[in-house]
């Protein structure tokens, strides 16, 4: 590239990088979609200025192997455009980490009031295994939960009562299940799901689901 055109490269990137995004922004009242779309976006600029940084350095570099000293024009250029596309590139980075926070606390935001909407509440990410009404699985209690009722195939679950207290109703993975039962290894976040037989309940094994209480 002859040096007139490196130097018009250098003052249009430097121009280039003057208009990118640098200013702060209120996200106060932007929903978590907008607020990803802006993160989107300084993504790009961010990239866009690891460009203009990379090309300052090679039209440099060009010159200097051609016996250019520091001084030239072209790498003095360079050096200009190469200091203001990395501290646009810092600001740039500040920001995308700040609203990265803002969007995380958006998004749990949003989801509460999702939840609160729809009469549910997140309790976590649970355990979920799978038992019987077999006497293997169950002892000798007739199918009888610890809440009094009959154990119900794909209704009745058991879990800790001190996490999620007998009686309730919780949705996992968009199913309602009842809390009718109790089990000596179903402590914290454990859940154990009722199925029709042993066989199926070995061969579900263990999964892990969020959890959700209806209010």
């Amino acid at each position: 590239m002859h040096i007139k055109n490196k130097v018009k490269f250098l003052i249009m990137s430097g121009l280039c990088v003057s208009m990118l995004y640098t200013t702060a922004f209120a996200a106060d009242n932007m929903s978590s979609s907008e607020i990803k779309a802006e993160l989107n976006s300084i993504q790009q600029q961010m990239q866009e200025c690891k460009n203009f940084m990379n090309n300052a350095h090679s039209h440099a570099e060009l010159i200097r192997n051609n016996g250019g000293e520091e001084d030239h024009y072209v790498i003095q250029s360079a050096k200009v455009l190469y200091t203001n596309a990395n501290d646009t590139y810092k600001n740039l980075s500040n920001q995308f980490v700040e609203l990265t926070q803002v969007y995380n606390q958006q998004v749990k935001v949003e989801a509460a009031r999702y939840n609160s909407s729809n009469n549910k509440r997140y309790l976590g990410r649970f355990r979920i295994s799978y038992y019987c009404p077999c006497k293997k699985c169950c002892g000798n209690t007739k199918g009888i939960t610890a809440s009094g009722r009959k154990l119900t195939p794909y209704t009745s679950v058991a879990v800790d009562s001190r996490v999620i207290p007998l009686g309730s109703t919780i949705s996992i993975n968009g199913k309602q299940y009842r809390c009718d039962d109790k089990g000596g290894a179903i402590k914290g976040n454990r859940i154990d799901v009722c199925v029709s037989s042993h066989s199926e309940a070995l061969r579900l094994g263990v999964r892990y689901a969020d959890v959700y209480i209806i209010k």
